[in-house]
Parts: structure tokens; sequence; C-alpha cells
């Protein structure tokens, strides 16, 4: 069915980055797409009435996430790459809003 071959195709991909760039590179990639997963709730999404519920809500929040990154980052390099990629969308949306 659909999700099977969705799969097939993840692993066949994912063997083919292997074969091309080593599995050093593919560590590399897995944990910068594992940390591009991490959504963050907007602080408007809080229910809560209470500042200082929200505010250790959002501290308790913020400490899972760097939990998340430093389990899934065993390697600093991923935090690196994906700080690099982030860089480099940065500047690219300001030379678009400078050709505007």
């Amino acid at each position: 069915t659909t999700t099977t071959t969705t799969r097939k195709q993840s692993q066949s991909q994912s063997q083919l980055l292997q074969d091309e760039f080593g599995p050093e590179v593919f560590k590399l990639v897995q944990g910068v797409t594992k940390i591009g997963k991490i959504q963050y709730e907007s602080s408007s999404s809080s229910s809560s009435s209470s500042s200082s519920f929200s505010s250790l809500s959002n501290h308790h929040q913020a400490e899972n996430h760097r939990k998340m990154i430093v389990a899934m980052a065993k390697d600093i390099r991923v935090i690196l790459v994906k700080l690099a990629d982030c860089t480099c969308t940065l500047r690219n949306l300001q030379q678009q809003q400078q050709q505007q």
C-alpha cells in the first residue's frame, strides 16, 4: 500500500545517501532531519490564565526541547550544520527582501 511504498522509497533513499557519502555523513543528515522535525508551540496557544503557570510551562517546554536536541545531537556537528542551514536561510530571506 501507500505507506509500505513510502517506507521502501525512504529506505532506498537512505541507502543511496549512505552509499554515496558514507555512514558518518548519513548520521549527520539524520540528526539534522530530526532536529528539523521539532515543532514549537506558540505562547499564545497556552490556555493558562496564570502568568506564573504559563512561565513555568514555557520553561518546562524549553527544557524538554533542550533535552531532545541534546539526545538527538550526539555529535555537535549536527547542531553546527543546523545552525549553518538556518543562517543560510536567513541570509537568503534578507537578500530577497532587499531585492523587493
